[in-house]
């Protein structure tokens, strides 16, 4: 029967897509063009029912406005980056005109590229039920919580297809902005969007997150309109309040962004990612969490890497597909990519296994909140897997929110535990390991305090290393290296010339993915202990 059923909606979704959508992996009628950042081309702003004569410098769009029927030109983000400032978006009616459209733009000089808005699939796959949150004990996050607890000040954003942030065990944690006033239809933090006192939804471009009361496929399946409400349980739901279910990042806030349009006739997909990262970034996340992944689209990657330049820690689902091509953003430069792993370390026959994976993290069976009822479910996918290693992010900053993205990736893979013996047939391509948070956050506390305000005198480069660190020293003789591990291991320890020691290298290509702290001292003092990434 459940296989029939599951036939029964794959037929009646499909034939809702065909007869409403030209592509499958993209919105219909909209397309993205940027322009070169090297130029001061400025594209007026213009809508249906404005002169056209507006766009005439421009005349390849002057004289689409009504070859493609279009409706509307505008810059979508608001993001004060040079990269996501060059980017306008064209709304058009002529759809199925849509490859002669991007011809026509592509004779524009003043363009490097065009791109379509790209709709991404939610990795999530359903799965028997299995114990209630198994994983809590497996990553140590009851250790964790000895070290520290998650702080309200950490904010991470689940860029999803909504959040249901009335839910009882969600509602705690859900971010409100302390400068927006409710109701005033005042952009009152000057973020760029109005009255989004708890998250906004920029595919209805309204400061609602939750899901729709009503969709046409509740009446088949209520799994719709529910994964960023489980993504945002497993992350950062109330924790020590007698309520549902307890989450890795235990304290720390959710801030809901909504990504998937109320009407959409795909609610199993994203389709507005790039403008949910955008406005994570304009809000002031700490941490973006983005359970989604497709081909790769430069748009989205302009998206990321502004978030990335403004000091967000980036986490992705590495996909769903079970084999080893690569999917984005999770593949991105700057971002964590995630794969899932069983109760038994083992990794999850759904997940991707490739060398651009950074960390695995449980993701088989999860247990946390769902939209329908305001109940709890199971559901497996590496979109369980990532809001773990978000929420762990979050935790990790609560402990010391001056680290970079940079430091906190090389913490969290310094922790993971090695489950190749476990999965000898993925072996490299499963990133450092299965997570574990308290090893990750006593490598937070074995660095604490490492910089010395004499490490003037001391260049490293390139950090993070790759198989080698230089070392330029200034005004100082040293004649001993050291390079420790997060549990105070000493895994180098080389003599040199205090003669000669101003450019020294270091050979670190046995050395694992993690954070390291490099001592160089002379006979009588040291001048630094210094962070190295690898």
């Amino acid at each position: 029967m459940k296989k029939i059923f599951t036939l029964l909606l794959s037929i009646l979704f499909v034939s809702q897509l065909n007869a409403q959508t030209i592509s499958e992996n993209a919105l219909d009628g909209v397309l993205y063009i940027k322009v070169k950042i090297n130029t001061t081309v400025v594209i007026p702003y213009f809508e249906k029912g404005m002169d056209k004569n507006i766009l005439s410098r421009f005349p390849i769009l002057q004289n689409s406005v009504d070859k493609y029927e279009v409706t509307k030109i505008y810059k979508p983000f608001k993001t004060k980056e040079i990269n996501l400032q060059n980017i306008y978006r064209i709304h058009f009616n002529k759809i199925q005109d849509i490859n002669q459209f991007k011809k026509d733009l592509g004779q524009m000089d003043e363009l490097t590229y065009i791109e379509v808005a790209p709709i991404y699939k939610l990795s999530a796959v359903p799965n028997d039920v299995h114990a209630n949150q198994w994983y809590f004990n497996l990553i140590k996050a009851p250790e964790a919580f000895d070290i520290t607890t998650g702080k309200a000040n950490i904010i991470v954003a689940v860029v999803d297809d909504a959040c249901k942030i009335s839910h009882p065990d969600l509602n705690p944690s859900i971010y409100t902005d302390p400068l927006e006033i409710a109701g005033d239809n005042i952009d009152n933090d000057g973020n760029g969007f109005i009255d989004d006192v708890h998250g906004y939804d920029v595919a209805d471009s309204d400061n609602d997150p939750e899901p729709p009361a009503s969709h046409w496929m509740y009446n088949i399946t209520q799994d719709v309109f529910t994964h960023g409400t489980h993504c945002s349980g497993i992350m950062g739901a109330a924790t020590n309040n007698s309520v549902g279910i307890a989450s890795i990042g235990n304290g720390i806030k959710v801030l809901p962004v909504k990504c998937t349009a109320n009407s959409s006739i795909m609610p199993t997909s994203i389709g507005e990612a790039p403008l949910g990262v955008d406005y994570a970034v304009a809000s002031g996340a700490d941490v973006i969490s983005m359970s989604w992944g497709g081909a790769f689209n430069q748009v989205v990657a302009d998206a990321v890497n502004a978030a990335h330049s403004a000091g967000i820690v980036l986490v992705a689902a590495a996909g769903n597909d079970g084999d080893t091509t690569t999917t984005y953003p999770s593949a991105l430069p700057g971002v964590i990519s995630v794969g899932a792993i069983t109760k038994n370390d083992v990794i999850a026959s759904f997940s991707q296994r490739n060398p651009t994976i950074d960390v695995m993290a449980p993701g088989d069976s999860i247990w946390s909140t769902l939209r329908p009822n305001n109940g709890y479910g199971y559901m497996s996918g590496t979109s369980m897997a990532c809001p773990m290693v978000a929420g762990l992010c979050g935790l990790l900053l609560s402990y010391d929110s001056t680290y970079t993205p940079d430091m906190i990736e090389a913490c969290l893979k310094s922790g993971c535990d090695n489950i190749d013996a476990i999965n000898p047939t993925t072996v490299g391509q499963m990133g450092a390991g299965r997570v574990n948070a308290y090893n990750s956050l006593m490598c937070m506390t074995t660095g604490v305090n490492a910089e010395f305000s004499n490490s003037n005198q001391l260049k490293l480069y390139p950090n993070p290393a790759n198989d080698f660190i230089n070392i330029e020293l200034s005004n100082f003789k040293a004649n001993r290296i050291e390079i420790y591990n997060n549990m105070g291991q000493m895994l180098v320890n080389k003599s040199v010339d205090a003669n000669s020691s101003s450019y020294i290298q270091i050979n670190t290509a046995d050395l694992k993915s993690g954070l390291y702290i490099l001592k160089v001292s002379s006979t009588t003092s040291t001048i630094s202990n210094r962070f190295i990434i690898k």
